[in-house]
């Protein structure tokens, strides 16, 4: 006797769309100086086209300010070589740290025609100008520049090091550098080197705080800014809702359940400044709460005899899996029950009582529906779940009721519940 049913489902599916947010340029102004020294030096230049470039590495901590040119070719064999940098109003308090020179340095690659060329100049043989905000450092060299094609003189701070977690910010969003590579041993003035010297600013526009996923049963959103800062989120219909960043850059804000699609905008202000980020933007995730059944359950035919008999599925490995995309916690319960006794094709039924549900030592018959599973998810979304084949759905019958070499059937309609 080859015996089997088919199985119903419902499943609910929901397509997930996400925003990227890109930050335009910015466009460039120049810093005002003043000069503070009437000492100057004649030949204040090393490198012709000259460049300047500024980076900032949240990851690392690392603020970059790279000069770049090709050396004059009328500078030959030197003695020295100084190299100059001055950094814009709102940066100049860490150079009275103490520990700035240890989290300081330049690094000075020469590209010849033939070979390379590095040095680095330690952070402990700089020399600060606190009030003036520069930065200067000195090599001597033997080297002879007409060979060189090229010349890097990057100076690297690493903020993290001096308890700087972010820029700072400015009333336009811009900070602006200065650098010049220069021949000599004196210090040069700040109206030389705002006329000779590379100039670049770098974008210190509050950056939008970073959102983490928000589903359609939370009721917080959560992500990171900066710490002191004002969240601010704006739902459907102008829902707003704030909260404050906390001293480790995180926040938590609670807000409304959404439905799924629903756009949520999320900035920060800075309540020192004033400030407003750009918004970012998110869409409510629809969540997920699916069965994955198996077709059909395949018994072992068996033979007909006077005792009662259990009949074993004839695949060992009969699974059924949950997906669960409500987050860790959530619970669920799964149900079956059998929508008619087992039933040949031409009408012949079985005891309705044939068809259970064995866990453990208790038998449950599915003629009515019966708790098959309870779950609470975990880190994984998706619960597989499957018997010993002793155990699960089986055919408990006397042989004698059925008729030899015919089939029997019925459907389960299985209920998973979002079920605390």
């Amino acid at each position: 006797m080859y015996s089997y049913f088919k199985k119903t489902s419902y499943i609910l599916l929901v397509t997930c769309i996400s925003f990227i947010l890109v930050i335009t340029p910015f466009n460039k102004s120049r810093l005002h100086l003043m000069a503070f020294a009437e000492t100057t030096i004649v030949d204040v230049s090393l490198l012709s086209q000259q460049n300047l470039d500024v980076s900032y590495e949240p990851t690392t901590g690392n603020l970059i300010v790279d000069i770049t040119g090709i050396p004059l070719a009328h500078v030959g064999v030197i003695s020295n070589q100084a190299f100059i940098f001055q950094l814009p109003e709102e940066l100049k308090f860490i150079l009275e740290y103490p520990g700035f020179q240890d989290a300081a340095q330049i690094d000075l690659t020469a590209a010849a025609l033939i070979l390379g060329v590095k040095d680095t100049v330690p952070g402990n043989s700089l020399v600060l100008n606190h009030e003036e905000g520069t930065i200067t450092g000195l090599r001597t060299s033997l080297l002879d520049l007409s060979l060189l094609s090229k010349v890097s003189v990057k100076l690297t701070i690493n903020l993290t090091e001096l308890g700087v977690n972010y820029l700072p910010a400015s009333k336009n969003g811009l900070l602006g550098f200065y650098g010049l590579a220069t021949n000599g041993e004196t210090l040069i003035d700040l109206e030389i080197l705002a006329k000779e010297g590379a100039f670049k600013e770098i974008n210190t526009r509050l950056l939008p705080p970073t959102v983490n996923p928000v589903t359609d049963v939370d009721e917080l959103v959560t992500g990171t800014g900066k710490p002191g800062a004002m969240i601010n989120v704006l739902t459907p219909n102008d829902g707003n809702y704030q909260g404050a960043v906390d001293a480790e850059g995180k926040y938590s804000i609670e807000i409304p359940v959404q439905e799924a699609g629903n756009e949520l905008l999320v900035s920060q202000t800075d309540t020192e400044t004033g400030l407003e980020s750009e918004k970012t933007s998110t869409i409510v995730i629809g969540t997920i709460l699916e069965l994955n059944v198996p077709s059909e359950i395949l018994f072992e035919t068996t033979t007909i005899s006077l005792d009662e008999v259990t009949i074993r599925r004839a695949v060992t490995d009969w699974t059924i899996k949950v997906r669960d995309t409500r987050g860790q916690g959530s619970q669920w319960k799964l149900k079956a029950r059998a929508a008619d006794p087992l039933m040949s094709l031409d009408g012949h039924r079985l005891n309705p009582e044939a068809l259970v549900f064995v866990q453990g030592k208790t038998t449950y018959f599915l003629n009515e529906e019966t708790l098959i599973k309870e779950g609470t998810t975990g880190t994984e979304t998706e619960t597989t779940i499957m018997w010993p084949e002793d155990e699960g759905i089986l055919i408990k019958v006397n042989p004698t009721e059925a008729r030899p070499g015919v089939e029997y059937s019925t459907t389960i309609q299985w209920t998973l519940e979002n079920a605390p």
